[in-house]
């Protein structure tokens, strides 16, 4: 008489019932008359003794099932998986994983490293750069724009990106601040990506450091220099002549 499904048999001389041996958790035996119980196959499970299933249970994401596995095992902090997995795999760089499953880093912050456990090992992004959502190596700013604090989620313009460079400033490739155009020269336009962009102060006019427009020699005094960094520049009409205007290049 064959041993029932749900057991099995190693004895070559089983006399009675009571030598048949129930499957334990972890094995299956499907059919009657077996003398071995079928493991199950790695990356799934079975947890009930005496089973008569003709498979197993897949491994649910987020655990692994080794070899014959009675219940899934969940990933330990820093690793992940799929499906179906035998083994658990190292948590990817942008992400973390707290329990088995893959998280991506929150936009506004990056994780460079791989096996991370918890949103404390995504990190701000820094200033001068942008972090989309699981953001491995935090992108530079755009040269014309620029951040002077962390976090930045998006290069376009706004309150969680990157800034566009003032008038009266350049901001070249991953800015952390606009730097402003030198003594001498103006910007008028926004965007400005390097210091060639900040223009030469015209003569009858005066520039200090940062200067949008530039400033007129006032009435009664001129300046035929160009460059000029100072009102000092600007000249008194000498005896004999005029300067009605303010900006006047000569008397």
């Amino acid at each position: 008489t064959n041993c029932p499904a749900g057991t099995y048999s190693d004895k070559i001389s089983a006399k009675t019932k009571n030598d048949c041996i129930l499957c334990q958790a972890g094995t299956r035996c499907p059919d009657a008359g077996m003398t071995a119980p079928t493991n199950c196959e790695a990356g799934t499970f079975l947890n009930s003794v005496g089973a008569t299933a003709t498979s197993c249970t897949p491994c649910p994401a987020g655990s692994y099932c080794p070899l014959a596995s009675a219940t899934a095992t969940i990933c330990p902090p820093g690793k992940y998986s799929a499906g179906g997995a035998s083994s658990c795999l190292s948590c990817s760089a942008g992400k973390y994983c707290p329990s088995g499953l893959e998280i991506p880093c929150l936009a506004g912050t990056y994780n460079s490293l791989q096996n991370g456990v918890a949103v404390s090992s995504c990190l701000p992004c820094p200033t001068g750069k942008y972090c989309a959502e699981g953001t491995v190596t935090p992108a530079d700013c755009p040269a014309g724009t620029y951040r002077n604090t962390t976090g930045a989620t998006a290069q376009s313009a706004g309150v969680n990106g990157c800034i566009v460079c003032p008038a009266g400033a350049y901001c070249p490739l991953a800015a952390r601040m606009p730097l402003l155009c030198p003594a001498g020269t103006n910007r008028t336009e926004t965007g400005a990506v390097q210091l060639s962009d900040c223009v030469s102060c015209a003569a009858g006019k005066y520039c200090v450091e940062g200067t949008v427009t530039p400033t007129d020699c006032v009435v009664g005094r001129y300046s035929g220099t160009q460059s000029a960094i100072s009102q000092a520049v600007c000249l008194q009409c000498p005896p004999g002549t005029r300067c009605p205007n303010a900006g006047m290049t000569a008397p």
